[in-house]
């Protein structure tokens, strides 16, 4: 009989909102458990938000709660990177060096990238990359090393 440790836990929200005045960067707060219908929906719902712009839009994602990665991975983000949205410029992943590795591995095992993502650890940061960026200069300078080691 399973214990009520074992069941699995309920979603939390994802947060989104723009911000900027110009709706040119849309932030996202992830908290620390999530499964994929979940993940999928938020992405879908971001997709939506752009198409009520006709300029690109860079994202500032905050995993730095995350905590829970559920299983299937490779399969889901697979399918979301079919469906990326054209008018995505820059993809921030904010707070959790964990995450940027995952991204990282998959990146190098299954050599997809449909646009470019960099790592921020704080918002700051972000918004510098974002800047940078647009002003067309490199971000791997400001990456984290491309393996992290304990």
């Amino acid at each position: 009989m399973p214990h009520d440790q074992d069941a699995p836990k309920p979603d939390q929200k994802i947060s989104m909102w723009w911000a900027d005045s110009g709706r040119t960067i849309l932030q996202a707060r992830y908290p620390n458990r999530l499964h994929w219908p979940t993940i999928v929906a938020h992405v879908q719902e971001m997709w939506r938000w752009l198409d009520t712009v006709a300029h690109m839009v860079s994202f500032v994602l905050d995993v730095g709660q995350v905590r829970y990665f559920p299983p299937g991975y490779v399969e889901h983000v697979s399918k979301i990177e079919e469906t990326m949205h054209p008018r995505v410029e820059l993809v921030v992943l904010m707070g959790s060096p964990l995450v940027w590795e995952l991204r990282t591995i998959y990146d190098e095992q299954f050599n997809e990238r449909p646009h470019p993502f960099a790592y921020a650890d704080d918002l700051q940061m972000a918004y510098a990359l974002i800047q940078q960026f647009r002003r067309g200069g490199s971000l791997g300078a400001l990456q984290p090393p491309k393996h992290i080691s304990n």
